[in-house]
């Protein structure tokens, strides 16, 4: 048992990360077939990543302007697009429908990440973080959302805990390392296509700081 115990810090996201295999692997195959005709990821996210791949494999980079639309819209800047976002990486090498489910994995497996390093931030043991990684993971809106097709939407509800972990971290243990880790996780978050959850998130945090 203390072997055991001595080895939860790597034992505990390995094994979130292989729920989220075991019972979301399929996203991996299936993600892009099994969309709902009124998902946004067929109305509009699979246009928008569509536009990405096309320049990209035309060798004209990312795009920052997009001209199918209207008379003209933003693509680079448009909150939507996650051009640069880094877990939208794989639509940088792999077309729009097979990036799709591994993408929606990933965000799935680091759902259950940041709940963990939100319960060591909390002071919690490490099984009780296994069970907030957990639920992190398999958190009703997150998964809602999924289906939804809410792509710049998930990355906000993943990523908010985060900041939130970062800024207990640095209000335990003031200092730089908390000061960068804080400033990396609001980064990341706003760096996301949706900011409510952010916006709402700082005045939650701006509270706990005076407090």
């Amino acid at each position: 048992m203390e072997g055991l115990a001595r080895r939860w810090p790597v034992l505990g996201p390995l094994a979130l990360v292989a729920v989220a295999a075991a019972l979301f692997g399929g996203v991996w195959f299936h993600a892009a077939e099994g969309q709902s005709v009124c998902s946004d990821i067929v109305a509009q996210h699979h246009a928008t990543k569509s536009v990405l791949w096309r320049n990209l494999q035309g060798g004209h980079g990312i795009p920052f302007w997009r001209e199918d639309q209207l008379s003209g819209t933003p693509a680079l800047t448009h909150p939507q697009s996650l051009y640069t976002y880094p877990l939208h990486a794989l639509y940088l090498v792999l077309p729009p429908e097979r990036a799709l489910g591994p993408t929606l994995w990933l965000h799935l497996a680091a759902a259950g990440l940041v709940f963990w390093v939100l319960g060591g931030a909390l002071g919690l043991g490490y099984p009780a973080r296994f069970v907030m990684g957990l639920a992190g993971m398999f958190n009703f809106k997150l998964l809602a959302i999924h289906f939804s097709g809410w792509l710049p939407v998930i990355p906000g509800v993943v990523f908010v805990p985060l900041l939130m972990a970062a800024v207990l971290y640095l209000l335990d243990r003031p200092g730089l390392p908390g000061l960068v880790c804080a400033a990396l996780a609001g980064a990341l978050c706003l760096h996301t296509g949706h900011l409510q959850l952010f916006y709402y998130a700082v005045l939650f945090l701006t509270v706990c700081v005076v407090v």
